[in-house]
């Protein structure tokens, strides 16, 4: 495993699916055959994460990348900032679209410094990230500003031998 990329894994909105996403693709030990994983973003949306799908990893809080052992389990970068009894699940709200945003900053930050050689999400809420004070139509264009990308920039999602680009952007249902 010491030679697989380190890749940050955001949890995504802490009210809609994110949190489970990232807990289930651990339970099923998914990331390993791919990176050397390090959640970010609050230890009890990870934990909760994993209630809601009915399964544990093992897993422990770093605050500093140099803390990473693999071998004890998933390292989380804590950030502290989502308390489940306050999330309004379902629901776009400014408390967690500043977490979204709290993420995304954290993993740029980190690639920047060369700590991580990239990283992915689970879903985040354009609405609650523009509540929360970003001011741009998507986290791609955010991303895009943070990296000062200059060139033309697009979605693609690749799977063995599928490679899809969008054309559309999607809005929420409710």
């Amino acid at each position: 495993m010491s030679n697989k990329p380190i890749l940050g894994v955001l949890l995504g909105n802490s009210a809609g699916v994110g949190p489970e996403l990232v807990a289930k693709l651990a339970v099923m030990d998914y990331y390993k055959d791919y990176c050397r994983p390090v959640i970010i973003g609050d230890m009890r949306m990870f934990e909760r994460g994993l209630q809601v799908v009915g399964g544990d990893v093992p897993h422990y809080t770093i605050t500093d990348l140099t803390e990473c052992d693999w071998d004890k389990g998933y390292p989380v970068l804590d950030l502290k900032d989502q308390d489940p009894e306050k999330v309004p699940y379902g629901v776009a709200d400014v408390y967690c679209g500043a977490s979204d945003l709290h993420q995304l900053d954290t993993a740029v930050d980190l690639c920047k410094a060369g700590k991580i050689e990239g990283f992915l999400f689970g879903p985040f809420h354009k609405g609650a990230m523009k509540m929360a004070g970003m001011h741009v139509e998507s986290e791609h264009t955010y991303l895009a500003e943070k990296f000062d990308l200059t060139t033309p920039f697009c979605e693609v999602n690749m799977m063995d031998d599928l490679m899809t680009v969008r054309t559309t952007s999607h809005i929420p249902i409710s």
